[in-house]
Formats: structure tokens, C-alpha cells, sequence
């Protein structure tokens, strides 16, 4: 997937059943640009009100652990940091309730 940043296409779409690999297929990508590139922040939205962020984050931590990853607090208390991976529940930042 890292040879598809190379040209001028803007988006990526990666469509798969569930359980079948998406989210470690994207953590991989991830991964591979940080070690080719510099100056990046990857910010991980996820939808609902569930914990996928937290899920997504696990797995990055699991299979690629050198990788710097914050949550949205984490974000809020110190910033984006360069080559790190924010995960953050959309829901969160739209939400108009304290929760």
C-alpha cells in the first residue's frame, strides 16, 4: 500500500469483511511510512460509541510497540507529537454531552 502515497491520488479506500484484516493491514501501512518518512502525524478516527480506538490502538501496540501512540487525551494534554499515531473515537469530538 506505501507505493499508493507516491502519486497524486488523495484517498485510499480499504474494503473488507470484518475480521479479515483491515485494521493490521493498516496498521502495516502505517508502520512502513513512519520508517520512509518524517514529519508526519497520523491521526486513527474511529466511529461509535464503543472502545474501537482503544481496539485499533492494542494492535498497533502489539505488532508494531517502537510505534508512538497517543489517545485523544493525550492529545489534548501535550499536542500531536511527529511520527505518532493518534486514535480517537469521533464521537468524542463531536459530542456535545461531558462523557
Amino acid at each position: 500500500m506505501l507505493r499508493y502515497t507516491e502519486n497524486d491520488k488523495k484517498e485510499i479506500i480499504l474494503k473488507s469483511p470484518t475480521g479479515s484484516g483491515k485494521t493490521l493491514m493498516l496498521c502495516n501501512f502505517v508502520n512502513e511510512f513512519i520508517v520512509h518518512n518524517s514529519g508526519f502525524v497520523f491521526v486513527w478516527l474511529t466511529p461509535g460509541k464503543g472502545d474501537l480506538e482503544q481496539q485499533s490502538r492494542s494492535k498497533m501496540e502489539y505488532y508494531f510497540p517502537l510505534n508512538k501512540s497517543m489517545i485523544l487525551s493525550d492529545v489534548l494534554t501535550s499536542g500531536f507529537s511527529e511520527n505518532s499515531i493518534s486514535f480517537i473515537n469521533w464521537e468524542q469530538v463531536v459530542s456535545k454531552s461531558k462523557s
